[in-house]
Order: C-alpha cells, then structure tokens, then sequence
C-alpha cells in the first residue's frame, strides 16, 4: 500500500514474522521504485529492535532499491544470524 505523507515514494508493508506475529514497516523507495505487486509474498530480511521494525535493502546506482532477502524460501519468521 503507498504510504502518504512520506518524504519521498513510500510503501507501507505488512511483515509476517511467524510465531512473533504480524508487524508493519515502511519502505523508502526513493526514484527507481519496486513494483507493489511485486512485493506481495516475497520473503525480505529485516531487523525487529523493540517495537521498530526495519526492512533491509541496498540501495544500488544502477538499480535502486534493491531488497534483501534469502536465496531459498524459509519459515517466516526465520532468525538471521
């Protein structure tokens, strides 16, 4: 879903993070954006301190944002090491 009121293009997605439930976070995706539907049911990696949940990704010169995420599916929820 975008995300108004951002500083720039923005999408608020909705995490499933297994076992520790279902948490929201925004997504940045300044001028070379990804595609929404692309983003329904892709696995990302992200960072959960306290409440605040963070979606990580690169941010390239040639690409743009630019998601990270694993090489194989995984349980939701899954712990990085």
């Amino acid at each position: 879903m975008d995300l108004v009121g951002g500083r720039g293009p923005s999408y608020r997605l909705t995490i499933d993070l297994g076992s520790r439930g279902v948490s929201e976070s925004s997504l940045q995706i300044g001028a070379n954006y990804l595609d929404r539907e692309g983003l329904v049911g892709r696995q990302v990696v992200c960072v959960l301190a306290d409440e605040e949940l963070v979606v990580l990704f690169a941010q390239s010169h040639a690409k743009g944002v630019v998601l990270i995420r694993p090489d194989e599916e995984v349980e939701d929820g899954t712990i990085v090491a």
